[in-house]
């Protein structure tokens, strides 16, 4: 799991890219879980399952970046539930990392978590999600299916948290931002400088993001058009 230090970091983050959305989005009464759904159903895509397409293939990059997105919406989804207070909040999460939940009931029978792939742990995900709840065991495992460590989510979440700020300040929410940047979504472009350079600091990488945007803005405009 995820030190007590991280978890707080993540979650000021979080209250702050929530606050440039709404600046009372605590009270908003937002449903963060259908969004973790959403998230969950779009990484299960980038899973190749579709049989009926010619030689479906898992995206493993673009996986990994949509848990990222899901933890976005478990962090504020607690923070919500705590009524913004980031310390009870990380006591929450780390709390029920502690006492994990492996065995679930699905026709009639106990299924181990722990035996599933990661389609199957998608389900779970989506499944809870879609009821209100967050299964962290699931989500847990996700990560080890991924082939990612608790630190690694760290350092990918302060890259997407600077990505979706990034976003905000150029009109996602009005509608303005483009995130097809020449051929490619900015998710693609984010995760190859991090792979670069994965020492950048969150200003280096703002900078970084900004400095492609504008020299692309002439590409981008025209495939907007």
């Amino acid at each position: 799991m995820l030190s007590n230090t991280q978890l707080l970091e993540q979650l000021s983050l979080q209250h702050k890219m929530n606050a440039t959305v709404n600046p009372d989005w605590v009270r908003a009464d937002y449903n963060w879980t259908r969004a973790i759904m959403v998230e969950a159903v779009e990484a299960l895509d980038h899973l190749g399952w579709k049989w009926w397409k010619a030689l479906p293939t898992a995206d493993q990059s673009q996986f990994r970046m949509e848990l990222v997105d899901v933890w976005h919406f478990v962090l504020s989804n607690e923070l919500a539930y705590t009524e913004g207070d980031p310390h009870e909040a990380a006591a929450n999460l780390r709390a029920a990392e502690r006492t994990p939940n492996y065995v679930i009931t699905a026709g009639h029978k106990a299924v181990d978590l722990r035996e599933l792939a990661a389609r199957d742990l998608l389900h779970v995900l989506i499944g809870a999600a879609a009821f209100g709840d967050v299964h962290l065991t699931a989500f847990s495992l996700l990560l080890e299916r991924a082939g990612m460590s608790w630190d690694t989510l760290h350092k990918s979440y302060i890259a997407k948290n600077v990505l979706n700020l990034f976003r905000q300040a150029h009109g996602y929410k009005d509608g303005g931002y483009i995130k097809e940047w020449d051929g490619r979504e900015d998710n693609e472009v984010l995760s190859e400088m991090v792979a670069l350079d994965p020492q950048l600091t969150p200003d280096e990488l703002m900078a970084r993001l900004r400095a492609v945007y504008v020299q692309l803005q002439p590409a981008i405009q025209e495939a907007s058009a």
